[in-house]
């Protein structure tokens, strides 16, 4: 090779080579696959999945490991959406904004939770993804009645406590069969 270029890498290469036959058979399956706006819109999920597993290295790499990701990422979509229901259109602009504040809440306790309680990150953010998950999916929280005055913080708090004691005795379930 010349001075001015350099030898390209073998694993870079086998990566492209991996994208280019990725595209291929995907325009087999669709033929829409090869446009310019299927591979714009799959840059926009890869630089999406990029910032989120960029962070959760940096959680392995300091010996911890995150597995309430791919909640935190949902309840951030549904209170980003729900802002402007709540709000209405004009301030759908402060969706995002309030999507990476509840994002940063559920952070902040799952750092809490590890730093300060020295419970296992595992086992926390597991816990705490089943929170959320049970808080998103099953509708027993009502997070519209926080901003419009109809559900107390003291609710709040019972309906997490019910969460936890039922996941609780689920664990015990599990555990010794015979305790339920």
């Amino acid at each position: 090779m010349t001075r001015g270029l350099r030898a390209v890498d073998r694993p870079v290469l086998i990566a492209f080579g991996f994208i280019v036959v990725l595209i291929i058979l995907g325009s087999i399956y669709n033929r829409h696959a090869p446009s310019a706006l299927y591979l714009l819109q799959q840059l926009q999920v890869a630089s999406f999945l990029g910032i989120v597993a960029s962070g959760l290295m940096l959680t392995i790499l300091l010996g911890q490991i995150d597995l309430s990701i791919p909640w935190v990422v949902t309840i951030g979509g549904i209170t980003a959406t729900a802002a402007a229901g709540w709000w209405g259109e004009s301030w759908t602009a402060l969706g995002v904004p309030f999507a990476i504040a509840c994002g940063g809440l559920v952070g902040l306790a799952n750092g809490l939770g590890v730093a300060f309680l020295r419970i296992p990150s595992m086992v926390f953010t597991l816990d705490e993804m089943a929170i959320i998950g049970d808080l998103a999916v099953s509708g027993r929280i009502n997070l519209e009645g926080l901003v419009d005055g109809t559900i107390t913080l003291d609710e709040l708090g019972s309906t997490i406590d019910d969460l936890a004691n039922r996941r609780t005795d689920a664990v015990k379930i599990l555990v010794d069969p015979r305790a339920g």
